[in-house]
């Protein structure tokens, strides 16, 4: 309630033709029949009569506070008008109150009509003679309950924020409307509470209408294909809030990196694909490598796929659903090992590098002609020239004293963030280095002593995978080349395994085998040093 009162006047007032100068004004609170005290002056020092009377002129005077209803009568009380919802509030308000501690039923003070509300106690009903009042919501969390006698906006509970502010209107009997929000509320964080929330703007450049509205919980972003006065609002994004889905109308591009998101398959041949778009793909044994587009792939027990040396991946992306029971395997088909030293007193060759988990270093010989490094795994893709000095994890250091052993490659257990665009870019595990060769001459034989080839990568991309129980997919790399005491060289590295990928909305593992084990360095006794391990490969799964 304001400190002072504010003057009003009534009339002049004529009833059946005449001066109106023996009637009756009587005045009660807003919406009710209780009294409501008026006063003679504007300090409220002395209360007015009730009912008011009026003045040989027709005219009635008081000082009132608050919301009021007025009833005017004849002398004998005959009803002759009505005055409903009549504000009476002095320019110059009380001010603030003390702080106000929340409450079920809040009741405001009658020192002001300022008040800051502390605590997140929730609020469903306000309590007070104040005309209007504003609230200082001291404290983030606070509900306020919507209901017939506590009004807000958009007929929704509200949940403020620190320092928020709020007004209210006294509408009479018990009843408090919210009028407004503070400046500094709407600008920090815009409300819609509407039954359709709806944030309708135009770009000043074209004319162009646009607008931000949610429907049964969906979020939409439209742009107006009809008229300002008649609107046709069509979806150009819409998130699906239940499937946690975006939809896009119509293309888009993406500068940086996509993370995370798996876009809509392509329909047609893709750079590297194996086929055009095939449509369902039917189970069967076969040869097969790179990228593969379809609607779907079955591939049943009994059936192997297998990816050829070399290929390093085999990247299969459906618009439907993949379901393996039978086996797919990359063992050996990735980087290749470090080539076998034919030339006495030489070190060892590196492994090739690829992207996946590094492969292990070569050992170095009796006389110390080191072994060969183990290919670097390339996080983000294999670069043009290998100059990059970080972005990768490198390969197995090669033997570099009198029979040292090579160093196994460190595993790569996690990635930087992956997306639709680097699973494209994966290309298995590195090869190891191969065994130096000493300067005793000799002949080595066939394969002793090279590095062992990388893993293939196999990546699977499809709304639905299912992978069965006799399901098995094998990315392992291939151990390194060596005979015990052979005079003339160090082991070879084993090459590191591939990881397996999958991207899908649904994802069953029904209790699939899989093989992910980094080649072994191969020993050679007591002629040199063996060879380091290849990192074992990892699956990784991501739910878009």
């Amino acid at each position: 309630m304001a400190s002072f009162a504010q003057h009003k006047l009534f009339g002049p007032f004529f009833h059946n033709g005449s001066l109106l100068t023996d009637g009756k004004l009587f005045h009660y609170a807003a919406g009710t029949s209780t009294l409501k005290t008026t006063w003679n002056d504007r300090a409220k020092s002395s209360e007015s009569m009730q009912p008011l009377l009026s003045d040989a002129n027709g005219l009635f005077e008081c000082y009132g506070d608050g919301l009021y209803d007025f009833l005017l009568t004849d002398s004998s009380g005959a009803t002759i008008r009505t005055f409903q919802d009549v504000l009476l509030q002095d320019p110059d308000p009380s001010g603030e109150g003390d702080s106000l501690a929340s409450a079920s039923t809040l009741v405001l003070g009658t020192d002001g009509d300022v008040f800051h509300v502390t605590g997140t106690t929730t609020i469903d009903a306000i309590s007070g003679t104040q005309a209007k009042v504003t609230l200082v919501f001291d404290s983030a969390g606070l509900t306020l309950t919507h209901s017939a006698s506590l009004i807000l906006n958009g007929a929704v509970n509200h949940l403020t924020t620190a320092n928020e502010i709020m007004q209210f209107l006294n509408e009479g009997g018990g009843v408090w409307r919210q009028i407004a929000l503070s400046l500094e509320t709407i600008l920090t964080d815009v409300t819609l509470r509407k039954t359709i929330p709806r944030f309708r703007f135009r770009d000043t450049t074209d004319g162009q209408e646009y607008n931000v509205a949610v429907s049964g919980g969906d979020l939409l972003i439209q742009e107006n294909t009809g008229t300002e006065l008649s609107p046709t609002w069509t979806n150009i994004l819409a998130y699906d809030k239940s499937a946690t889905l975006w939809t896009v109308t119509g293309g888009f591009t993406v500068s940086g990196t996509l993370t995370g998101i798996l876009p809509p398959v392509p329909i047609g041949t893709g750079t590297g694909s194996s086929y055009a778009h095939a449509g369902a793909i039917a189970s069967s044994s076969r040869n097969e490598s790179g990228i593969i587009f379809c609607t779907s792939l079955t591939l049943d027990n009994g059936h192997t796929i297998t990816i050829p040396a070399n290929s390093g991946r085999l990247i299969i992306v459906a618009s439907s659903f993949i379901t393996i029971n039978g086996t797919i395997t990359g063992s050996g088909s990735g980087a290749p090992g470090g080539a076998l030293i034919t030339t006495v007193s030489t070190p060892g060759n590196p492994g090739s590098h690829a992207t996946d988990q590094p492969g292990g270093g070569g050992g170095s010989t009796d006389d110390s002609f080191a072994g060969g490094d183990g290919g670097n795994a390339y996080l983000y893709g294999i670069p043009s020239t290998i100059t990059w000095s970080n972005g990768y994890v490198g390969g197995g250091a090669g033997g570099t004293g009198s029979k040292q052993d090579g160093s196994s490659g460190s595993a790569v257990t996690s990635r930087p963030s992956i997306g639709i665009d680097a699973l494209m870019n994966v290309w298995g595990g590195a090869g190891g280095g191969s065994g130096g060769r000493s300067a005793d001459g000799g002949s080595p034989g066939g394969g002793v002593s090279m590095g062992g080839a990388g893993g293939a990568s196999i990546v699977l991309i499809a709304p639905t995978i299912t992978l069965g129980a006799t399901a098995s997919l094998n990315t392992s790399g291939i151990s390194g080349g060596g005979a015990n005491d052979t005079p003339t060289l160090g082991g070879g590295g084993g090459g590191g395994a591939g990881n397996v990928y999958i991207m899908s909305r649904s994802f069953t593992d029904a209790g699939a085998t899989f093989t992910l084990s980094g080649g072994t360095g191969a020993s050679v006794g007591t002629s040199g040093g063996g060879g380091g391990n290849g990192g074992n490969g990892v699956k990784y799964i991501f739910n878009y």
